[in-house]
């Protein structure tokens, strides 16, 4: 499953990210200047600073997590998915199918 959530995300899109911030740099960036993970753009900018995930492409959503001590908690509630370590906390990605009931 993990690894299944892993392979998603590199099939999702990204947007680059001001240096070490969450700020992203590019105007319009969840319509038109997000990339997918093999755009030489992002291979170039992720070098040197952040990328972001552009949650909800392919499925994918994020919990961020900013207290460490519940990362156990969360994990027998929604099971072990695809963890990220963040200097506060975590970010813990899941693939969530939108119903076609509504």
């Amino acid at each position: 499953m993990i690894e299944m959530i892993h392979e998603r995300i590199r099939k999702g899109k990204f947007v680059r990210l001001d240096g070490n911030t969450k700020k992203p740099i590019d105007p319009k960036w969840t319509t038109e200047n997000n990339y997918d993970f093999d755009n030489p753009v992002i291979q170039e900018h992720m070098k040197e600073n952040n990328l972001g995930f552009l949650c909800g492409s392919d499925d994918i959503y994020v919990l961020d997590l900013d207290d460490k001590s519940l990362l156990e908690e969360f994990e027998k509630l929604l099971g072990q998915t695809f963890t990220v370590e963040t200097p506060h906390g975590f970010h813990l990605y899941f693939r969530i199918k939108e119903s076609k009931n509504g």
